[in-house]
């Protein structure tokens, strides 16, 4: 006895891609199957379950809603929807400060580091864990008199890595006498 439409589960290993396609796994379970659909891909079935994998093609640099749908003799239907972002580029980062010579042994190393993406953001070598707010990243540093340098690395959710080196200078302080 049928008295419901069809349960559609549909899953993705990822959340971000670059590539231009995805695939996307769908179990559909009805007595009365006949179809299942995802993106504009339509397969019939006999009944029953149907396991099976689409290849969705996603539009460049946005957020894709991938619908899916079974249906079944009846006429019920059941839709479900996955979330799959495209991103071709790797982070951005700019504006690391300081950019002038300081005096001191210790300084926050703030970066600007842009993508709708971002996952981790790091500073090596640095003297503690960071943190990141209105897209900016700081983290403490040690400074040794002379010219200091240090790497900025960001990574975002599709596996892009952006690397930038910054250098800060610490001048000797003179004490007053």
């Amino acid at each position: 006895w049928d008295d419901g439409p069809p349960s559609l589960t549909m899953k993705t290993l990822v959340r971000a891609v670059e590539e231009e396609t995805v695939a996307v796994s769908v179990i559909a379970r009805d007595p009365t199957l006949r179809s299942v659909t995802c993106g504009d891909v339509r397969v019939e079935s006999p009944g029953g379950t149907l396991r099976t994998q689409f290849v969705v093609s996603l539009r460049d640099e946005v957020t894709n809603t991938i619908l899916g749908g079974a249906r079944d003799a009846a006429g019920r239907a059941t839709t479900n929807t996955r979330k799959i972002v495209r991103d071709s580029t790797p982070p951005r980062i700019s504006e690391i400060e300081p950019s002038r010579p300081v005096a001191v042994p210790r300084v926050l190393l703030r970066a600007r580091v842009e993508d709708g993406l971002l996952d981790t953001v790091e500073v090596s070598p640095s003297a503690g864990s960071g943190g990141r707010q209105n897209g900016i990243y700081s983290a403490p540093v040690d400074l040794s008199v002379g010219t200091n340098l240090f790497r900025v690395t960001a990574r975002d959710r599709a596996g892009h890595v952006a690397t930038r080196l910054a250098s800060v200078l610490r001048v000797q302080s003179e004490e007053p006498v």
